[in-house]
């Protein structure tokens, strides 16, 4: 039996199921074969609705990063994996700076382009196994693998500088972002709300010792 694609007379591919059995004479020796094929394009259909709900249940619709549901998913995963396995991790509490201004200057429009612009330029920065969902308005969180404290400074100061040079054109005019982070590794005994907590904490103090920058242990 076969799941296979066969050309329709009118040109098109057709998802078709294909399940072929053997004739057999008084002897038990095959003499022949029997196809029988079946219409599989509302199970092909089925399969692709299911892939589809899925993806709208975990991925953020404007910045096609992690949606606040797959992003707690992901951290509950990790403080998970810490506390059996003993792996660090980081999270990067990521803000943009001064948005509601570009929202009220440009109009949202323009302040959907920046988060895109922002969002793709950090996960760029990412490895492919770390993360990157979007909290909530211009909020982001990064899970950072593997990581200490160094390397968590270091991708941190470098979001930072690349987000400083990125130029949104809009209506003729440059918007140039920034964002401000702050930094947390997990500790021992320490909960997924603790440390949220704690990531927001330095946040805060990155945006009152100026923005456009981060701040962390």
């Amino acid at each position: 039996q076969a799941d296979v694609f066969l050309k329709h007379r009118q040109g098109h591919r057709v998802p078709v199921s294909v399940h072929v059995s053997p004739i057999l004479d008084s002897e038990s020796r095959v003499i022949g074969g029997a196809e029988v094929f079946s219409d599989n394009s509302s199970k092909i259909a089925a399969l692709e609705r299911a892939a589809e709900m899925e993806q709208l249940a975990f991925v953020d619709s404007l910045t096609k990063t992690g949606n606040r549901r797959y992003t707690e998913r992901v951290l509950r995963d990790s403080c998970d994996r810490y506390r059996r396995d003993r792996e660090n991790f980081a999270v990067l509490f990521i803000d943009l700076d001064h948005f509601k201004a570009v929202n009220d200057t440009y109009g949202h429009d323009a302040g959907d382009v920046v988060l895109k612009a922002v969002s793709r330029t950090i996960v760029n920065n990412l490895r492919s196994f770390d993360f990157l969902g979007r909290w909530g308005g211009e909020e982001f969180i990064a899970i950072l693998t593997n990581s200490n404290k160094a390397h968590a400074r270091v991708i941190a100061e470098r979001c930072c500088a690349l987000v400083r040079s990125c130029v949104v054109e809009w209506a003729g005019r440059a918007i140039q972002p920034t964002i401000s982070i702050g930094v947390a590794l997990i500790q021992p005994g320490e909960s997924q709300t603790e440390l949220l907590a704690r990531a927001d904490a330095y946040l805060y103090q990155a945006k009152q010792a100026g923005r456009d920058q981060f701040y962390g242990p």
